[in-house]
């Protein structure tokens, strides 16, 4: 072998040696990124995991923030009539069941657009028969209602406000807050989550209108627990 033919074969080991060096650190590298690309999305995994299990977990109360617990409450289901007020021995009972109502989860929420804004919509409509308040509910009222509905009686007046917090007025007269001492309802006889309307008989200095706010909820459940009362 000539000196030239020997040197030949030391570069082209030479050349290999860089070759390979410049291979193992390239891997070396893409293993390192895809190392750190697996930590960020299983970290990514993790923390979406844990808002899944939380919104599944933390429940949501969709109930109208102004609607205080009632001096007493009447519903009328299935052609008979219960009556539920603080002194009753199962009050406490139906109540928690009345507050559950309104109940949902977080991720339940979301995905049926219960979450919403509600608004109020006062009517032209009469509230009570005879235009005054603790009378009978005008028929306007009782169409509305059907058969099954819950009905809250407040001894003081109560006032209306929107979902930003702010008290609502009548859009007749917008110097009158609407204040009211009646809330009806109708129950849900289908176990699905739909819209329920409260009807309020809101009035200002001027005679109660039927006022409406309404929520997404299921109202099954209650409905379903007074039934077997």
């Amino acid at each position: 072998m000539t000196k030239v033919e020997e040197n030949q074969i030391v570069q082209d080991e030479q050349i290999d040696d860089v070759l390979q060096s410049v291979s193992d650190e390239f891997l070396k590298k893409k293993n390192r990124k895809r190392k750190i690309t697996l930590a960020i999305i299983s970290a990514v995994i993790l923390a979406f995991s844990i808002v899944i299990i939380t919104l599944s977990c933390v429940r949501v109360d969709l109930k109208p923030f102004f609607i205080e617990e009632p001096t007493q409450f009447s519903i009328n289901i299935d052609g008979k009539t219960l009556y539920y007020d603080s002194s009753d021995e199962n009050y406490n009972e139906f109540y928690s069941e009345f507050i559950k109502t309104f109940e949902i989860t977080y991720m339940s929420a979301i995905f049926t657009g219960c979450l919403q804004d509600y608004k109020i919509v006062e009517t032209s409509s009469n509230f009570y028969k005879n235009n005054t308040v603790n009378s009978a509910i005008s028929s306007d009222m009782s169409s509305l209602l059907g058969s099954n509905y819950v009905h809250l009686y407040y001894i003081a007046e109560q006032k209306l406000y929107n979902a930003n917090g702010q008290v609502c007025t009548s859009k007749y007269n917008s110097s009158q807050e609407l204040k009211y001492v009646d809330i009806y309802f109708p129950l849900s006889t289908e176990d699905q989550i739909k819209d329920l309307t409260f009807y309020f008989g809101a009035y200002g200095d001027s005679q109660p209108r039927i006022t409406k706010l309404t929520i997404k909820i299921n109202s099954y459940s209650l409905y379903n627990y007074l039934i077997n009362q």
